[in-house]
């Protein structure tokens, strides 16, 4: 295993990054990962807290650390 291939293993939020900067990826598949954030991982768990109006509004996005004011 090289030290590519845990975070290519990781969220899709890591995983397009490390294609688009760290690997020969040709860029259609750098773009296919990165539509994954939405559905899938951290960046499916961030919209969804956003809700329908996508306006974080003051909410906490992780209570007692993160505060959007």
């Amino acid at each position: 295993m090289s030290v590519i291939d845990w975070p290519l293993d990781g969220d899709p939020a890591i995983r397009w990054q490390v294609l688009g900067e760290l690997t020969n990826a040709p860029p259609d598949d750098v773009a296919a990962e990165r539509a994954q954030v939405e559905h899938d991982g951290w960046g499916a768990h961030f919209l969804a807290l956003e809700g329908s109006r996508r306006a974080l509004g003051g909410r906490h996005l992780l209570p007692g650390v993160v505060h959007w004011r």
